[in-house]
């Protein structure tokens, strides 16, 4: 079954739809399907020294390759790279986090794990999360986030520079894009 939520999706929805009609009663309907993306590799340093801190923030699917980097970065902590915090929202409105959100890890000195639920289920959601992870039943404000961490951070050695990352939905992306920028 498709929802009709985005403009993707109602597109894809009209595209069955039509086939739907040219087909025989009870058949079904075959669409051939190419799905492309994401390329290559983060535009950030996320292996080097450039970076001690990082905020890796995602909102539905876009969990995916920002939990392929909270890991690798979790590994090359192991292995003794001088990483200081890494920041990690996952926000979600549906219940993608019965099946998921046990895929997100637990907090530990190194890293915070947020995940913000913006559906309405999102208090029957809260206990598929391991117990560190910090659970809030509200929309992310990316600002005030990042002015959080801002506060968090105690620079000995001179400025400091914090990667952040994002995968999700562009109105999400945008308001970490603009939280940046001030």
């Amino acid at each position: 079954d498709l929802e009709d939520e985005t403009s993707w999706t109602r597109k894809l929805l009209e595209l069955v739809r039509e086939e739907e009609g040219k087909a025989q009663p009870g058949s079904a309907v075959e669409l051939d399907v190419l799905l492309e993306g994401p390329y290559g590799s983060p535009a950030v340093d996320v292996s080097g020294k450039t970076y001690q801190y990082f905020v890796l923030g995602s909102g539905g699917i876009g969990l995916t390759p920002m939990l392929a980097i909270l890991r690798s970065l979790q590994q090359q902590i192991k292995r003794g790279r001088d990483v200081k915090k890494v920041w990690f929202q996952w926000t979600v409105r549906d219940e993608l986090v019965q099946g998921v959100g046990g895929m997100l890890p637990g907090c530990d000195d190194t890293t915070q794990v947020t995940a913000y639920l913006t559906g309405k289920p999102a208090q029957s959601c809260a206990g598929s999360f391991a117990s560190s992870v910090k659970v809030e039943a509200v929309r992310p404000v990316p600002k005030e986030i990042l002015e959080g961490i801002r506060h968090h951070i105690t620079p000995k050695d001179g400025p400091v520079r914090v990667a952040v990352m994002f995968c999700g939905p562009a109105p999400l992306e945008a308001a970490y894009h603009d939280a940046c920028k001030e």
